[in-house]
């Protein structure tokens, strides 16, 4: 059965684009259910992150998908036509090992989409969207991906995120250290966020949390850690805010902001927006004062980062085309077994039924010799019949390639079957 990606990333589609195609985990179950009830869908797996919503699904066609993301989009008014793509085959198996791998990631290696994909594969696997189709093919993207990264440099020392955010700080703010920071959000991309920063010799970090004790956590002291709720009171004393929920509203309104800058003395607030959807509203870089930057503002800082990696990237963009052709050769066998298993069980049912005959034959008393030489007749007639009639049929229709081809392998009765099973397994 075809194998189908289709989405959108943040190198086909800007911000205010991904975020209304963006799910929340919570959202991606019920959602991967609702595709798997589409026409022609037979399997799918959902990637949703800050950076791209794609999915990967098995059918024998893809409009059913393309429709549906055409569906979600119009009905939050946007036209997704000059920002879709879709890959098949072999197409859809190198993108997926290419975004694993960190080849198509805005911080070019970074290792944060790997657990991604891994998430969203269980979570398609729980939700009963993975047959056998997706359940052969990601585990294989993953040791694939594992090969590519060990093999080259394209991981070592990244170039991330919050070097992205350091960098625009530092623009700002001449002493970072001085600097009190406010995180909204405690996931994954937060902790490298406080890591990173504490690395600059930042000390004064609050973070605010929807779950408190994860605010804690994060924070270090509870002092600093404060609910959702108290985001005002903590923007009155933060010169860096750093944001990265989940939430499908802005947290942080224009409105909040404006009553912010009236109730302190005046001065640079610098606003770091890494949500998708958006944490931030955009009105907010209207404020005087205000400086706010979004997840696709920070591309031309990593960009004008990445030559040294360029060579890395190459390499890595090797392996993905040879692991690519290794899958599908891979894939081609496994799916031969179906047919190798049909054809084993209509000779079976040959076997069978001439062996019951000749036994009857030899309790009715006849010669065994001619028995058996009935039987290795009628059997060899009744496997090659099929196969007999089908040759003549390529030759009648002219289609001497086809002729040609059959007579070659026919005539190579010989395989080196060491050979082969290693090579398949590798």
């Amino acid at each position: 059965m075809p194998l189908f990606s289709c989405g959108i990333n943040y190198r086909t589609a800007p911000i205010d684009i991904r975020e209304r195609l963006a799910f929340n985990h919570s959202q991606i179950q019920s959602t991967l259910r609702e595709v798997c009830r589409l026409p022609a869908v037979n399997e799918a797996v959902l990637i949703s992150t800050c950076n791209r919503t794609e999915i990967y699904m098995v059918g024998p066609e893809p409009k059913s998908i393309v429709t549906w993301f055409h569906q979600q989009a119009s009905s939050s008014g946007i036209n997704i036509e000059p920002h879709i793509y879709l890959h098949q085959e072999n197409g859809a198996v190198k993108h997926l090992l290419r975004v694993s791998s960190g080849l198509d990631s805005m911080v070019l290696g970074e290792p944060q989409i790997l657990g991604q994909i891994k998430q969203a594969y269980q979570t398609a696997c729980d939700a009963g969207a993975v047959k056998q189709q997706l359940r052969h093919l990601f585990p294989a993207i993953f040791a694939a991906s594992k090969v590519i990264r060990n093999e080259t440099k394209i991981g070592a020392n990244p170039i991330s995120m919050a070097y992205a955010v350091v960098q625009t700080a530092k623009r700002i703010f001449s002493h970072l250290q001085h600097c009190c920071v406010l995180f909204i959000g405690a996931g994954e991309l937060m902790e490298l966020m406080v890591t990173h920063l504490r690395a600059q010799g930042v000390r004064q970090i609050m973070v605010a949390n929807r779950d408190y004790d994860k605010a804690v956590q994060l924070a270090g002291q509870p002092e600093f850690a404060f609910r959702i709720s108290e985001v005002p009171l903590c923007l009155a004393q933060a010169d860096l805010v750093i944001t990265g929920t989940s939430s499908q509203l802005p947290i942080i309104g224009k409105g909040m902001i404006e009553r912010t800058l009236k109730s302190g003395k005046r001065r640079p607030i610098l606003m770091i927006d890494l949500a998708v959807p958006r944490d931030i509203e955009p009105e907010v870089s209207e404020l005087p004062d205000v400086y706010l930057y979004n997840i696709d503002d920070l591309q031309a800082i990593l960009n004008a980062n990445l030559k040294n990696r360029h060579t890395a990237g190459q390499q890595a963009e090797e392996l993905v085309e040879l692991q690519t052709a290794h899958y599908m050769k891979q894939l081609q066998v496994s799916n031969v077994g179906e047919i190798i298993a049909e054809f084993r069980n209509i000779a079976e049912q040959h076997r069978d039924q001439t062996l019951q005959k000749a036994l009857a034959e030899l309790r009715q008393g006849r010669a065994a010799e001619r028995v058996i030489a009935e039987m290795a007749h009628q059997l060899t007639n009744k496997i090659l019949h099929s196969p007999t009639m089908r040759l003549r049929q390529l030759a009648y229709n002219q289609q001497t390639d086809a002729v040609l081809f059959a007579k070659k392998w026919l005539s190579e009765t010989e395989i080196n079957e060491e050979v082969f099973c290693e090579e398949w397994k590798s």
